[in-house]
């Protein structure tokens, strides 16, 4: 049953952080964001990303590539 319970509460988070990302303009949300917490900015990151995906770098040189950064939005 706490398992069921969590569930139902972080899907409630998710949408509550989807309604208020719709809620606020890009932005609004880029100005406050600085003020926001932590915590708070994991939430979002949780409400809005499915998935992060690094690919594999290619050879010869195993640099930092952001081209390999795939984001699956939810």
């Amino acid at each position: 049953m706490k398992g069921r319970i969590a569930s139902a509460q972080r899907e409630l988070a998710e949408q509550s952080v989807k309604a208020n990302v719709v809620d606020i303009g890009v932005d609004e949300l880029r100005e406050a964001w600085k003020d926001y917490s932590v915590a708070r900015k994991q939430a979002m990151y949780r409400g809005l990303i499915e998935e992060i995906i690094i690919h594999p770098a290619t050879r010869p040189s195993n640099v930092f590539n952001p081209a390999r950064i795939e984001v699956k939005w939810k």
